[in-house]
């Protein structure tokens, strides 16, 4: 359960480091103004690029104890690890859905004019 939990993070790294510095290098070029949540949205970017690997390192010391001792329970609670399990992937998801959405919108605004 942890490694999918890696990957879904991997996942999420990937959009907010590489596409993300990709459309900020578009915004630069052209030189939109740029709302402040997709100023937000690069700010992050530009530290997840940094210090990727505090997140990569808490997701393993926070996430890793907390499915162990989630599938340590009883039968009868086995369905909080499942639904952990289920809630970080879908979070990953949606941020990384959140990304596409915001830098999306900003360049349909910057080509519409």
């Amino acid at each position: 359960m942890l490694c999918i939990h890696l990957v879904a993070l991997g996942v999420f790294c990937l959009v907010g480091i590489r596409i993300v510095q990709q459309y900020l290098v578009i915004f630069k070029e052209r030189e939109a103004a740029i709302s402040p949540i997709t100023l937000s949205l690069f700010k992050l970017s530009t530290w997840l690029g940094h210090f990727w690997y505090l997140l990569v390192l808490a997701v393993i010391l926070l996430n890793g104890p907390l499915l162990f001792a989630l599938h340590l329970q009883p039968r009868n609670r086995r369905w909080m690890a499942s639904a952990w399990f289920v809630a970080v992937v879908v979070a990953f998801l949606l941020g990384t859905g959140f990304i596409g959405f915001v830098l999306t919108h900003q360049f349909d605004s910057l080509e519409n004019g």
